[in-house]
């Protein structure tokens, strides 16, 4: 019996030998030289985006290192997963995240890559807590190609129906082509897409940051305005900001006369807690403004027309992309307060050969429509029409409409001293319920 002990003892020892040299291989071989040629581009690695994603020193691995098995690869023995995936603390809140490996076969993706993926998205839906992928590959291993798609095309599907479900977010941060490597978090299915990379990842970006660790620092601002799932409140914070205060600045920036524009960031900034706007798709549709902020330390979404570009005016683009952020925040029990100050439709321009507004303005009906979140529309100067039909109007089911002292403003349910806006909002929003809802994933809606 002692022998058959022995033997058992040596023949752990050899796997823990191997499993040493295999991580040593890792660190120091096979991989040794994509890392440096990643920095040396002013990008992160893998490493450096999870360390500065979560809280320090909370970040677990999940899934262990994996040997290669289709062979010995080039430079010495590699691993078949070339991720990382584990989980950790983000503001004290537990984050799954996953991320491409340049140490392991250059962070290209294959089987054993996408089954770890799948099985960080299952951990994360069964924990009910949100997940973020790091995406720095460099596409699919040549050798696995055939099978590695169809493994892609099943994380697509588990994506599509975790939508709604845990808030998915993408972190583009190297030389990946959304919709042709789906290795790490598909952009184009994920809820929120951040980048630094604007030619890799300009179209479904939600934010374009200037520098990789900037994009990481949004991310983590970003999360504390989510719930951990759709069937769960965002997080309450502590302000300061008196919620019944008179802001007499209120008064004073918004001009009377229709003609003249104004900018709206500098009206909502006046409105919300401190800590301002995190403004998503902010470099699209510039005519109208979305993003999430506080009042009274509840999370809200802010839709607004934005003056100072079109004047305002709704077009196919700002229709869309008021109808993506509406879904968003719905999915997400996040109330919306919709700021309206819209003169009309901007039915097309001499020579434009996209589309007309008015089939995307019926998204943009969609979406308010179905919304079963507390809705509050404010008209700040003028609402005309559909455009202000549209605008989350009480008729297509906004809690309640209420208005500044303005010409042309029609059927509202209360007219309000601007200084005392932020007040009645806070009130406003306290009122209202929730509807019973479904839950429910969102479309990508993305510019033309």
């Amino acid at each position: 019996m002692a022998s058959v002990g022995g033997t058992a003892s040596q023949g752990l020892l050899a796997w823990v030998a191997e499993l040493h040299s295999l991580t040593d291989v890792l660190q120091l071989r096979s991989g040794e030289t994509a890392p440096e040629r990643h920095g040396s581009c002013g990008e992160l690695t893998a490493q450096e985006g999870l360390g500065l994603l979560f809280d320090e020193g909370t970040f677990r691995r999940i899934e262990p290192p994996r040997r290669r098995t289709d062979g010995i690869g080039p430079g010495g023995p590699q691993t078949a997963a070339g991720v990382i995936t584990g989980c950790g603390r983000v503001g004290g809140r537990t984050v799954f995240a996953c991320a491409h490996d340049l140490r392991r076969c250059g962070g290209s993706s294959g089987r054993a890559h996408a089954e770890e993926i799948r099985t960080l998205m299952d951990l994360a839906e069964a924990a009910g807590a949100p997940l973020v992928g790091l995406s720095l590959g460099v596409g699919t291993r040549g050798e696995q190609s055939a099978t590695t798609v169809a493994e892609h095309g099943r994380i697509f599907c588990r994506s599509a129906q975790a939508s709604g479900v845990i808030p998915q977010i993408s972190v583009v941060l190297g030389a990946v082509r959304p919709g042709t490597d789906g290795a790490v978090r598909p952009p184009l299915v994920a809820d929120f897409v951040f980048t630094a990379h604007t030619a890799v990842c300009g179209r479904a970006a939600s934010s374009r940051c200037a520098r990789d660790a900037e994009c990481l620092r949004q991310v983590r601002r970003l999360l504390t305005f989510l719930p951990a799932g759709g069937r769960e409140l965002p997080p309450v914070a502590v302000t300061v900001t008196s919620t019944h205060r008179a802001n007499q600045r209120l008064a004073d920036l918004v001009p009377l006369e229709g003609a003249h524009p104004y900018a709206i960031r500098a009206v909502i900034d006046e409105i919300v807690d401190e800590g301002g706007l995190l403004e998503v798709h902010g470099w699209w549709a510039a005519n109208v403004v979305c993003g999430l902020a506080r009042l009274d330390g509840r999370v809200v979404g802010i839709v607004a027309n934005q003056p100072a570009v079109l004047d305002g005016m709704l077009d196919s683009p700002a229709a869309r992309k008021i109808a993506r952020f509406v879904r968003t925040c719905d999915a997400f029990s996040i109330p919306l307060v919709t700021l309206v100050d819209a003169p009309g439709l901007l039915r097309g321009l001499g020579g434009q050969k996209r589309p007309g507004v008015l089939p995307y303005g019926a998204q943009l009906l969609y979406a308010y429509s179905t919304a079963t979140v507390p809705r509050v529309q404010l008209i700040l100067r003028s609402a005309h029409g559909v455009s202000c039909l549209v605008m989350n109007s009480r008729s297509i089911g906004a809690g309640l409409s209420l208005a500044w002292p303005a010409k042309g403003i029609g059927a509202v349910d209360r007219v309000i001293d601007p200084i005392l806006t932020r007040s009645a909002l806070v009130d406003a929003l306290a009122t209202l319920r929730a509807e019973d809802t479904r839950r429910h994933g969102h479309r990508p809606l993305w510019p033309i």
